[in-house]
Parts: structure tokens; C-alpha cells; sequence
């Protein structure tokens, strides 16, 4: 809250603050004063922000080399990935490798390489979503003193879970009593591999659902299907009532599953194409009124501007 803190006093302060020194009839010494202060407190507060919280981001963490790579991008795949025993937060002068970001697939790095991510950085998160995601809406890592919930993980589609390489004894131990096994290794991590995650997309009694061109986009996810007889099928996504459920173009009711963690269709026997649709009304409204705002500004420049144009020629005449 308080890096939106600062945003918001930045832009007050730059939209008053500068009308407020123009029109007081101040003298110029005053003026500058204020205008020093005001640039003094930011940068004050800034270095209490730096200095006093704990998560210092500027080259100590996130200190991954650039370009980013990630080896195991076409393998973690068919499902959710997770990040357990990661601190990212550890004091690391040298940013030794157990405390680097990128290989944990953390925060949102996962969606660079196009994978699906348990959790993610989002601090705007609606509350359902964050107790459905578990309250991990920052670094999105399971911590080492944390429980593991691997029932409520495996019916959220969580197949891969990534562990420090430093820490495989201690995790094969609690995932080998559930038959996760371990996959891959490499310098950084070991990634282990449930076979009994859900699908993400599954019918009404957890079976896989085949399809055909299934293709997820920033606000859309598309498949195909052909269907023997009608079914139900259920979508491993967080519910939200600004989804909209369309097959073959006609708008169908979404229901939302098992405390909104899930939500379900029903499609007719078939082939059939559906199409699953984000749209935020209020942001539609919003975007509207901010764009008519900008042009009702705009006018009312164009109008004073014109007006000052032709007062000026009649004191010349």
C-alpha cells in the first residue's frame, strides 16, 4: 500500500501543487522552498521505504543473469507448477544460486516461458481468489516451515513441484508417502512430477477430457471437442463472474464447482467449438469515461485557447 501511496501523492502533486504555487501571490523564495520540500519528503520517503522494509529488490534479489532462460519450458507442461522451500529473502551477498528468482518460476516468472503457475504476483487480487490461491499472491512460494497441501493442490491442477536442489532429501521424503516422484534436475532445483494432478480440463468424474486446438490467451480460452452424448465438463480455472461461456458462438451459463475453484459447462453431443470469454463491464465503463474525460479536456483547451486568441486581436485593434 504504500508504493500506491506514493503514486498517488506523485500525481497529486503534480496536478495541484504546481496551480497552487502558480496562483498564491507568494514570494519566489516561498515558491522554491515548498518546491524543494515537496521533492525532499519523496526522496525521504523512498529511502525509508528502501531502508526499513525488508524487501529490497534493487540488484540484491531478483538477481538472475540476463537473458532470462528456462531449460524445462516444453516439459512442465499439462498442468500447474509450484515452488516449495525457496527463501528468496535470505541474506546472499554474492546472490548464490539457491537465492536466485527465475529458476523457482516464482512470482510470475512462469508466464514468460508460457507455463501455468499455481499462484503469481498480483497485490489486487480479489479475496476469493486469494483464499482459493491460498494467500500466495506475492512470491507465490510454498515457504520451508509451510505445510503442504498436496489434496487441495492436486484437484487445482498442480503436477510439477520444484524444490532447491540443496533440499531433495528432505522433500523426496514427504512426496514419495503421496507417489509423487521425482523428473528432472538441474545446478538450481529438482522438479518433481504428480501423476494424479487433475486435468485442466476434466469431465464429472475427474477423467481427462480430449480435445482438439485447445488454446489459452490473455483473456480467452478456446477448445474443441466431439462428444458420443452430452456432458459435463469442468474447467481446473478460478471461478469469476465476469466469465462468459459460448459453444459454436451462442452464450451458454457457467456454474461455478467445489467453493468456486472450479466452474463447468454443459455441452450436447457432437463436435463442438466453446469459447470461454473475461470480460470486466466496470472496466469497459471506466476506460469509457476516462477516454470522454480526456476529450471533454481536450475541447475545453481548444475552446480557451480560440477564446485567448481573440481577445488579444481586439486589444490589438
Amino acid at each position: 500500500m504504500a508504493i500506491y501511496l506514493d503514486f498517488y501523492l506523485i500525481a497529486i502533486a503534480a496536478m495541484i501543487f504546481s496551480q497552487i504555487i502558480t496562483r498564491f501571490l507568494w514570494k519566489e523564495v516561498t515558491k522554491r522552498i515548498l518546491v524543494f520540500l515537496i521533492i525532499g519528503i519523496q526522496i525521504l520517503n523512498f529511502m525509508l521505504l528502501y531502508t526499513v522494509f525488508p524487501y529490497k529488490d534493487f540488484g540484491e534479489h531478483h538477481g538472475d543473469n540476463l537473458p532470462l532462460e528456462e531449460k524445462l519450458k516444453d516439459k512442465l507442461t499439462e498442468g500447474r507448477i509450484i515452488s516449495i522451500g525457496f527463501d528468496t529473502w535470505a541474506s546472499s551477498p554474492q546472490n548464490n544460486h539457491s537465492y536466485l528468482t527465475a529458476p523457482t518460476l516464482g512470482f510470475n516468472y512462469a508466464t514468460l516461458w508460457g507455463l501455468d503457475y499455481f499462484a503469481g504476483y498480483e497485490p489486487l487480487l480479489p479475496l476469493a481468489n486469494y483464499k482459493a490461491c491460498l494467500g500466495l499472491y506475492f512470491i507465490a512460494i510454498i515457504r520451508p516451515d509451510e505445510p503442504i497441501p498436496v489434496d487441495y493442490l492436486r484437484k487445482a491442477a498442480v503436477k510439477w513441484y520444484i524444490v532447491p536442489k540443496e533440499k531433495e532429501g528432505e522433500y523426496s521424503k514427504k512426496f514419495n508417502t503421496y507417489g509423487i516422484i521425482k523428473k528432472y534436475t538441474d545446478e538450481n532445483r529438482v522438479v518433481f512430477y504428480d501423476a494424479k494432478a487433475y486435468p485442466m480440463i476434466f469431465g464429472s468424474n475427474g477423467e481427462k477430457i480430449q480435445t482438439e486446438e485447445y488454446r489459452v490467451t490473455t483473456n480467452t480460452i478456446e477448445l474443441g471437442i466431439d462428444n458420443q452424448q452430452s456432458k459435463t465438463i469442468i474447467f481446473n480455472n478460478l471461478y469469476n463472474s465476469f466469465f462468459e461461456g459460448y459453444i459454436d458462438g451462442k452464450k451458454v451459463k457457467l456454474t461455478p464447482n467445489d467453493k468456486n475453484i472450479h466452474f463447468s459447462i454443459t455441452v450436447p453431443e457432437g463436435k463442438h467449438h466453446i469459447t470461454i470469454r473475461y470480460r470486466d463491464p466496470y472496466f469497459i465503463i471506466g476506460t469509457f469515461f476516462a477516454f470522454t474525460f480526456l476529450i471533454a479536456i481536450l475541447v475545453v483547451c481548444i475552446i480557451r485557447n480560440k477564446i485567448r486568441k481573440s481577445s488579444t486581436l481586439v486589444a490589438m485593434m
